[in-house]
């Protein structure tokens, strides 16, 4: 079996943490089947592990998620520096900003498995998904 076959099985049977950090991030099966193109019980197929995930899509999930974290931090910092943030709210955020941070470092590791092929296409549709969104904010839900 090669390291191709490896990650390919990998990314049908294993869950896969990327879900854990989108999730404390707040972004929702809808928002990510919109943003992937497919439909929300695909996205809860993949979540669950019932269908198996394009590994080309999980490295756009996962670049999202960094993306979204560093807004989130972002946000964060901005407030802070502002005053504009309760206790409760920077508590829940930072919260689940170390929460994003440890999923989307385990994610990291096992996209490190991924065929290269699949590593440029999740780049390629994460930097169209950038044009679009620089064309035409689109809030992450992160605030």
């Amino acid at each position: 079996m090669t390291t191709t076959d490896i990650a390919r099985n990998f990314v049908q049977d294993v869950f896969h943490p990327v879900f854990q950090g989108l999730e404390a991030s707040r972004i929702s099966g809808r928002d990510i089947a919109a943003i992937v193109g497919v439909s929300p019980p695909t996205v809860s197929k993949w979540r669950t592990g019932r269908t198996r995930m394009p590994a080309v899509t999980l490295v756009f999930l996962t670049l999202l998620l960094a993306h979204w974290l560093d807004e989130l931090e972002h946000l964060i910092r901005a407030r802070s520096k502002t005053g504009q943030l309760s206790g409760l709210w920077r508590r829940d955020r930072e919260g689940r900003l170390l929460a994003g941070r440890k999923s989307l470092e385990e994610q990291d590791a096992i996209n490190t498995t991924l065929p290269a092929a699949a590593l440029s296409g999740g780049e390629r549709l994460f930097r169209d998904w950038w044009r679009v969104r620089a064309a035409r904010p689109v809030s992450a839900g992160a605030a």
